[in-house]
């Protein structure tokens, strides 16, 4: 199971989903945003709602989260019991009751140009120059856009429980795609997961489907 950021709509992973059916791997990618205009907190409707996909299939082996979702990742492997989680380039959360956005992040998406309680979509924080050095090809860059929501404002205000000690659950791993997510490897490593690390961009997921399946399934192997 591939678990979209909620910032982000199904199509980031779509090629990665592709390249792993080729490959012979049964995937499921739940499309994460109708739970967007749930009653808050929301963070229980997305998890509900990726809880719910796995019906699609007898089993989830393994659940692989990116960027955001991270966070939601303690809760729905509570959920689904699979074999391996991994963090991809993904919000690892700390050891705490609960996870909520840090202070730098919140002032960041206060400053965004807002016209009410949606945010804008997530490519539009970023601009053409720096979406255009994270998803070269124009085609696959206006697809992510236009498959972007617009996230509630809200959705940072609920903080989301994490189940007790649950960093100690067998099975975990970190991916690492983009300097930006050292601190996180840095923490899973902490936690005494196996991590890998692919030199690269945070859409990479997209961008670079083979690599990223081949370190993806390289590192889940370790987990075993």
């Amino acid at each position: 199971m591939l678990i979209h950021s909620p910032l982000v709509g199904p199509f980031t992973f779509g090629p990665l989903a592709t390249e792993l059916r080729r490959r012979g791997h049964v995937v499921v990618v739940p499309d994460l945003r109708p739970a967007l205009t749930a009653h808050r907190p929301l963070w229980r409707a997305i998890v509900d709602l990726a809880a719910a996909a796995s019906e699609a299939t007898d089993v989830i082996n393994v659940i692989v989260g990116h960027s955001g979702a991270g966070v939601l990742l303690p809760l729905l492997s509570q959920r689904l019991d699979p074999t391996a989680v991994v963090f991809a380039d993904a919000i690892v959360p700390g050891s705490g009751p609960t996870h909520e956005p840090g202070g730098r992040f919140t002032d960041f998406i206060d400053a965004l140009p807002n016209d009410g309680p949606l945010l804008p979509r997530w490519p539009d924080w970023w601009g053409d120059e720096v979406m255009a050095r994270l998803i070269p090809d124009d085609d696959m860059r206006r697809q992510i856009t236009d498959d972007s929501p617009r996230v509630p404002r809200s959705f940072y205000d609920d903080p989301v429980p994490l189940p007790t000690g649950w960093m100690h659950r067998a099975g975990q791993c970190c991916l690492q795609l983009s300097p930006a997510y050292d601190d996180e490897r840095e923490r899973a490593e902490g936690y005494g997961w196996p991590s890998a690390v692919l030199d690269g961009q945070h859409l990479d997921i997209a961008v670079r489907p083979g690599e990223v399946a081949d370190a993806l399934l390289a590192l889940v192997e370790r987990t075993n």
